[in-house]
């Protein structure tokens, strides 16, 4: 049973009212990692997170009668990371095998059985085309005082390589539950955004802003160290005004880029779940609207078809900021009957669109994660440190939790299996 993560203001008290040593921006899954990697090693950590969720894509939505993973499609066993991850989940029973009959579809619109891994199948969403990792396991850069690069290895955290497998894996209480189960342990200041750094003597002054009404909790914090794991175009803004921060840093963080997704999920009445379609997931080649398509009421049990379809970068940045979304929802809907007739002849019960404004990686920092020590320790990351996104975040919380404990005093730091087993135990 996962415990609920600590929150305020139960454990105001736990931080001395806003005096911590490390600060973690963002409970996507790098940020969690690397907070509970620095509470592991005896640091007092605050996450700061401004949605009420953790786990960042790793997200469920509560649609009518179910629950939809409308950002993490599934996890599948690659990399030297993620299995660990895999194997700690399903030992607690918060993931399963996935094995439903997956299907290429073509450009010329023909389905091919798909038993191989995808390109990027750790992919929050990912990407239809998307270039080798340029993210060697070991590096993370930081630039110092004399802006000189630095490396540093992280590779005690990593196990051996697996064998490739394309075994694919849900939770069936959704997706989010992965965020929650990493989470569980830390305390978490969630509705609250951080707005602004300040360094005051030896310790960052968080500035934060509340995004819900109900937040009565310190709006601001003081740390030995800042973690960034938010988006690089929100972790510019959040700089954006911090005078001391070197120029390089900045420059680095815009040079990242992204492309856009809409997520649509859809429920159809039950007689539809009977039908002939031949496919449970569909993966899209060079499909101008149409990325990705999965029938979520195989991951778990429901009283009718429900979908979610992923729409391809090209469509998403087009139809982004459309003012009927529901419209844009249909439109992807009424191309997917190509390959499921029977949706022609209904129009769906529910249907909710997503924005991610930042889903896929479309240029990539090449380190695990990008580090200052002027004026104070400083340290971003998060899966745009490589283009391997569930994997990629792990490696970056990973040497994010690395680089803060260098900068600060040296601590040891436990595996990342040794953390989940530690996790698992309640420690």
């Amino acid at each position: 049973m996962i415990q609920p993560p600590n929150e305020t203001p139960d454990t105001i008290q736990d931080v001395d009212r806003g005096d911590v040593d490390i600060a973690v921006i963002g409970a996507g899954i790098a940020g969690l990692v690397c907070a509970e990697q620095l509470r592991q090693a005896g640091y007092r950590v605050v996450v700061i997170e401004k949605s009420r969720g953790f786990g960042g894509r790793a997200a469920t939505k509560r649609v009518p009668n179910f629950r939809a993973d409308h950002g993490l499609r599934y996890l599948e066993r690659s990399g030297r990371l993620l299995p660990v991850l895999i194997d700690a989940l399903c030992d607690r029973d918060l993931l399963q095998p996935w094995n439903v009959r997956f299907c290429r579809v073509t450009p010329d619109g023909t389905l091919t059985p798909d038993l191989s891994p995808n390109p990027e199948p750790s992919a929050a969403i990912s990407p239809q085309a998307s270039p080798p990792s340029l993210n060697p396991i070991r590096g993370i850069i930081g630039i110092s005082d004399a802006e000189t690069p630095e490396r540093t290895q992280v590779t005690a955290n990593l196990v051996n390589p697996d064998q490739p497998s394309c075994q694919r894996y849900i939770a069936p209480a959704g997706a989010n539950a992965i965020g929650k189960f990493l989470a569980q342990n830390l305390t978490v200041w969630r509705s609250r955004r951080a707005i602004g750094l300040l360094a005051v003597g030896d310790r960052w002054q968080v500035q934060l802003e509340a995004v819900a009404e109900g937040v009565d909790a310190p709006l601001s914090l003081t740390a030995r160290a800042v973690v960034v794991a938010i988006p690089a175009p929100q972790a510019l803004e959040l700089i954006a005004a911090t005078e001391t921060i070197a120029p390089e840093i900045q420059a680095t963080i815009a040079a990242v880029s992204y492309h856009p997704c809409l997520s649509v999920m859809a429920g159809y009445p039950a007689e539809l779940a009977a039908a002939d379609r031949g496919w449970d997931a569909l993966q899209f080649t060079d499909d101008r609207a149409l990325f990705w398509a999965g029938v979520e009421s195989t991951k778990r049990k429901a009283d009718q078809l429900c979908l979610t379809v992923h729409a391809a970068p090209e469509f998403a940045r087009a139809q982004f900021d459309a003012p009927d979304l529901n419209a844009c929802g249909q439109t992807l809907l009424d191309r997917l009957a190509s390959h499921f007739p029977a949706l022609a002849a209904h129009r769906p019960d529910f249907l909710v669109v997503h924005r991610w404004r930042y889903a896929l990686i479309d240029r990539p920092f090449d380190r695990d994660c990008l580090s200052t020590r002027s004026p104070l320790p400083l340290v971003f990351g998060g899966d745009w440190c490589g283009t391997a996104q569930a994997e990629t975040a792990l490696r970056s919380g990973l040497a994010m939790a690395a680089e803060v404990t260098r900068s600060v005093d040296g601590r040891s730091l436990p595996t990342l299996d040794g953390m989940l087993t530690a996790l698992g135990d309640g420690s």
